[in-house]
């Protein structure tokens, strides 16, 4: 069942088993996971089926570090931000799940096998047509690939179509006989007793106020927003809710996107066939990139990175920019903040728009073509980058949030290394000539804005010992006895990946743990306050 907040009476309460906050990629993973099971579940978005300029300001936020704009970076509606996502995706790897002792506070406290064991179900959920079985490099069309001898390896994007979330999952969802989703209402307090979550308070944009009382409930909201209902829920706990060490809404970090390098091909030279953007029989796409080794890492004192080719760049000429800045503007009911200057980028730039869309039509120059390095890269969990709280509240009363978002010394190096290295590589393989930006070749350079993938890491990160994490390794809150946090804001270091993929695989991790301790507690036939102090874990 699907309701909206607006139709329930004032002063509503419903009483669950789990209580989901949050319907975007973590949250309605988790629904689904749950759905037909002998718990009632309900999903909570404080969005509505679809955009509206009155609820997104509610994720507007100050930006004190680097550049991140909150308000049009997420999405607050049914689906999140699965609604502007653009599908590409892999798995974190091995190496980025290691402890590396050259990258402060690297490391999981989960094994790799073990999240790996919910990547075969996460590719079906995010439509990604591998069945579990196949290596995640099979399908790369023969042609040359990068030489095996070198600082770089071969790998792959994949693309889920990409999946919007909401719209997909909406009948499945609304099906489902132990879940009811309830959109338009959004959490603004938690209260505690005993150290559990004993009541959510849930309100809407016109003021109607609701109560929710759950035997297990999760926060699925986003790296930003996790933390700031956190922080906020402060009128028991002076520092939020889970902040007992004043971890949460620290080590916050993203995926800074920078273009580096240059490269004009030489005369009959070509890219690797490997590193085109290409689609197959079956309609699946895919992206080919260079990674840096993670023995070449080591030997090299970087983080993770991977880099791909673009004509023009990954997010396009300046004419490309400038449409999009005017769509998106447009999906929004706004003008863009500089019209006359976006109307001038697109009639100074016809010939770059006109490349941009032949190259996206399977038309890509090859003798003598121009390429922009894009690389994205991994970020050091850094204790003072972090979501805090201002004084200034939104319309439903929470503080609005302040980012101060780090960029260190590692990345810069890591950034510089890998153009650096591969511009080599490219003149030892005679592709042709690469150029260094000014920032790259000269350590004394400022580093220019990156391009913000948007992506929100690590402001609650999972860690055994509550002196170095917000949650245990089951994603519970420390010292919370029945609070559970989805999505990215657990991961301990977000490696190179982007996270979709990756974090519906620890939601669904998640959600077989909390079942399986449901089941437990309801075949004991009482509610215990310590009833998870230990528990048992589902899955390694």
């Amino acid at each position: 069942m699907i309701q909206v907040a607006q139709s329930l009476p004032q002063g509503s309460r419903k009483s669950v088993d789990i209580c989901i906050v949050g319907g975007g990629a973590a949250g309605i993973s988790m629904a689904l996971r749950l759905s037909g099971r002998n718990h009632s579940v309900l999903l909570v978005e404080a969005g509505g089926d679809g955009f509206d300029d009155r609820s997104q300001q509610l994720y507007r936020a100050d930006s004190a570090g680097l550049p991140l704009d909150a308000e049009t970076a997420r999405l607050r509606e049914f689906g999140g931000s699965t609604n502007h996502w653009g599908g590409r995706s892999r798995p974190l790897s091995r190496a980025e799940f290691a402890r590396r002792d050259w990258v402060p506070s690297s490391g999981w406290p989960i094994s790799h096998d073990a999240f790996m064991a919910f990547i075969p179900d996460a590719l079906k959920i995010c439509e990604i047509g591998l069945d579990g079985t196949q290596r995640w490099n099979d399908g790369v069309p023969e042609g040359g690939l990068w030489p095996q001898d070198g600082p770089f390896a071969p790998a792959l994007w994949r693309f889920s179509p990409p999946t919007m979330f909401g719209d997909r999952y909406r009948d499945e969802l609304a099906a489902a006989g132990n879940v009811e989703v309830l959109l338009e209402a959004a959490l603004v307090d938690m209260e505690l007793d005993g150290g559990r979550i004993s009541r959510l308070d849930l309100k809407t944009l016109d003021g109607r106020s609701f109560e929710v009382e759950a035997r297990l409930v999760v926060l699925a909201c986003g790296g930003i927003e996790n933390a700031r209902l956190l922080l906020a829920a402060n009128r028991q706990e002076r520092d939020g809710i889970g902040n007992r060490y004043g971890l949460v809404g620290r080590y916050f970090s993203g995926h800074p996107v920078y273009e580096p390098m240059q490269v004009r091909l030489g005369d009959s030279k070509r890219l690797p066939a490997f590193l085109n953007n290409w689609t197959n029989a079956k309609g699946e796409e895919f992206e080919g990139m260079l990674s840096l080794r993670p023995d070449r890492q080591k030997a090299f004192g970087t983080t993770a990175i991977d880099g791909a080719f673009y004509p023009g760049g990954q997010f396009g000429p300046p004419g490309i920019r400038a449409l999009r800045r005017i769509y998106r503007a447009a999906k929004r009911g706004k003008m863009p903040q500089d019209l006359g200057g976006d109307i001038a980028a697109i009639a100074g730039d016809l010939g770059g728009i006109a490349d941009e869309l032949l190259e996206r039509a399977g038309w890509r120059p090859q003798d003598g073509a121009a390429y922009s390095l894009s690389v994205i890269v991994e970020q050091v969990p850094d204790p003072d980058s972090r979501v805090t709280l201002l004084g200034e509240r939104d319309a439903l009363g929470l503080p609005v949030a302040r980012i101060d978002w780090r960029l260190s010394e590692l990345e810069r190096h890591t950034v510089r290394t890998f153009a650096r290295r591969l511009a080599l590589e490219i003149g030892r393989l005679g592709l042709g000539r690469a150029q260094l930006e000014d920032w790259v070749a000269d350590d004394s350079e400022p580093f220019p804005p990156h391009g913000n993938s948007s992506h929100h890491i690590g402001t609650t990160r999972m860690d055994p010992d509550p002196g170095f994490g917000v949650v245990d390794t089951d994603c519970r809150v420390h010292d919370v006895d029945n609070l559970y946090i989805a999505g990215s804001s657990v991961f301990p270091i977000g490696g190179a990946a982007h996270p979709t993929l990756n974090l519906v695989a620890l939601a669904l991790r998640l959600a077989d743990h909390m079942a399986g301790r449901l089941d437990a507690m309801l075949a004991g036939g009482q509610r215990r306050s310590d009833d998870a102090r230990p528990y048992p874990t589902s899955v390694p």
